[in-house]
């Protein structure tokens, strides 16, 4: 494995794959702050449903960022083994702001769409903003037990589940358009296989945890 391929897999990866929805989600959260009457590109960006009750997507959207940030710091073995106490701040931190992030995007799917063609769509959605809470809760679980190793895997499917909207972009970016003009049933489409991508990715990585040594914490350890 070649050390652009580690650097990768690794916090500047992570950073990376964030900086993708992260970036027009802080223009369009500017735009919801600026408010319905004003003018200019950040307002341009912000759907009008989003100004009948913007509290939930600015909130949605806020904590996608902040987890954004925070977490590739919880896969930088050098600020966990120098700074400790600041690894575990700084996961807290994020594991609250993915919570925020995942049930937010729950809520502001609603209730399931009349049309059939919505489902898709709908279904994904959903399921991914139920995977952060879970895989959160799950990584939260193993860290108390002290048990590292599958720590570490249940947030690499947090962060598979928390930016599918990234390797979303990519698949509407270039396969989407190949197939025409992008309809409902297409964006569910491309919002499946971001999850199963991602997902996939994940899972590859945390299979090279079996083959190396296991850390463990005293149990207990947030």
């Amino acid at each position: 494995m070649n050390k652009l391929t580690t650097t990768l897999q690794g916090p500047t990866g992570i950073a990376l794959l964030g900086a993708v929805p992260t970036l027009p989600g802080a223009l369009v959260l500017g735009g919801i702050l600026q408010g319905s009457n004003a003018r200019g590109m950040m307002h341009d960006l912000v759907q009008p449903e989003y100004f009948v009750s913007p509290e939930p997507i600015a909130i949605h959207i806020a904590s996608g960022i902040l987890f954004c940030v925070l977490a590739p710091l919880q896969f930088s073995t050098k600020l966990r083994m120098r700074y400790r106490k600041l690894h575990r701040v700084a996961g807290r931190i994020a594991m609250i702001a993915g919570l925020l992030f995942g049930l937010t995007a729950v809520l502001l799917m609603g209730l399931p769409p009349a049309s059939a063609d919505a489902w898709l769509h709908y279904a994904g959605m959903t399921f991914a903003g139920l995977g952060v809470c879970f895989s959160l809760c799950m990584a939260f679980l193993t860290i108390r037990r002290g048990d590292v190793v599958r720590h570490r895997q249940w947030m690499r499917r947090v962060i598979a589940f928390g930016l599918f909207g990234a390797s979303r972009a990519l698949f509407e970016a270039t396969v989407m358009p190949l197939m025409g003009a992008i309809t409902i049933v297409g964006e569910g489409v491309s919002v499946w296989l971001a999850i199963a991508l991602n997902l996939y990715v994940a899972e590859r990585l945390s299979k090279s945890d079996g083959t190396k040594p296991k850390p463990r914490l005293n149990a207990g350890t947030p």
